[in-house]
């Protein structure tokens, strides 16, 4: 739902507290995860406790380091290209460690756009796209938004009204949450590679200083130890297959909105449907 106020925001949220078929809340949410659309996150926080996490899809962030990476640096620039991976990385610093690499940024901002661009739109967003108090795992919306197909086989009006969206959601949400416990043993198979551990991260802190001739920081030991085993890092980088993802894609070609009528029907009644795995995952 792109485009949207603030006011917009408030009237979808105000219709899922008050519909019969639906009256869910957002502060019974412990994490909300949304992309980084400023109308959605402001109308969220006027809704949410102080104890509600509202953070930042990491895929949408990538997106958006990409896609400017691509406007800003050569595809041979191998040192901006080192900047973007430890960027891709912030997600999983704490704020100390992001703090830190801001500050190398600001040394080269006149001679780097990539680095300009990142002060100016991501510094004072550490809070939105931190993921080391997102206990759950979930450090993604594409659970949701990467169902679109299923989600328009379901919608059967050309601009359906908001409360068939919402119930449409609830259903495929309800699918993803019955197969994420039922592989609940397994946790960390599907999750494991998202995680960046705070020595890679000072690893690649030290080649984008080398690369661009700056003095060579190190994270303190004592902070490395205090995180390693907050999350199973794995053996596969995510960041490596979510970079080349979206440097083959054509920029144009990402549009996986749905237009929906915020106004109600006659009766404001759903048509009830029930979804199955085999809908959604097959």
């Amino acid at each position: 739902m792109t485009g949207r106020s603030a006011d917009d925001y408030n009237t979808v949220f105000n219709m899922m507290l008050t519909h019969e078929q639906i009256k869910i809340g957002l502060n019974q949410f412990s994490i909300i995860t949304t992309d980084f659309e400023a109308a959605l996150m402001n109308s969220i926080k006027e809704k949410i406790s102080k104890e509600t996490v509202l953070t930042g899809c990491i895929f949408h962030y990538i997106a958006a380091l990409v896609k400017n990476f691509k406007k800003l640096c050569k595809q041979d620039d191998h040192a901006s290209k080192s900047l973007l991976k430890l960027l891709c990385g912030c997600p999983f610093v704490p704020n100390s460690v992001f703090k830190l690499i801001c500050s190398k940024l600001e040394l080269i901002k006149d001679t780097s756009k990539f680095a300009a661009y990142f002060l100016r739109t991501w510094k004072y967003k550490y809070e939105e796209i931190n993921k080391m108090n997102v206990k759950d795992m979930i450090f993604s919306n594409n659970g949701v938004e990467s169902f679109n197909k299923v989600l328009n086989s379901h919608i059967i009006y050309p601009h359906p009204t908001i409360f068939h969206m919402i119930y449409t959601l609830l259903q495929v949400d309800t699918v993803i949450a019955h197969r994420y416990l039922t592989n609940q043993r397994n946790q960390y198979d599907h999750k494991k590679s998202y995680y960046i551990s705070l020595t890679k991260i000072n690893e690649e802190l030290f080649t984008f200083e080398r690369n661009f001739n700056l003095e060579i920081s190190e994270i303190p030991q004592e902070e490395i130890d205090k995180y390693k085993n907050q999350f199973h890092p794995g053996d596969i980088d995510y960041r490596d297959i979510e970079i080349e993802k979206f440097m083959n894609r054509n920029d144009s070609e990402i549009n996986d909105s749905i237009k929906i009528n915020l106004e109600n029907d006659e009766d404001g009644k759903i048509t009830e449907f029930t979804l199955n795995e085999s809908d959604v995952f097959n």
